[in-house]
């Protein structure tokens, strides 16, 4: 196993990860580009788009952090604002 030792100062190491950071927020913009705004998504791919349990997107949607769309029974939400709320937990 070869090991390998870089050497940076701590100025270095700061731009080179808002480097990345930077690179990897305009990908997930250009994603959020090519997706239907207007889409309506249901509790189960919400939480998977969001990574949480359905248990911690009722907490979020009911302390109104995530705003959600009654269709007779079915609970729905707006891919864009799913989308939106993502981003914004990002730069947070």
């Amino acid at each position: 196993m070869k090991e390998t030792i870089l050497q940076t100062n701590q100025e270095e190491l700061l731009q080179n990860i808002q480097q990345v950071i930077h690179l990897e927020l305009n990908k997930f913009k250009e994603s959020l580009q090519e997706k239907p705004a207007n889409q309506y998504v249901g509790r189960k791919k919400t939480a998977q788009l969001l990574g949480v349990s359905l248990s911690a997107l009722d907490v979020w949607t009911k302390k109104g952090l995530l705003p959600c769309y009654k269709l007779g029974r079915t609970v729905k939400y707006l891919r864009s604002e799913i989308d939106a709320f993502i981003l914004n937990r990002k730069q947070a």
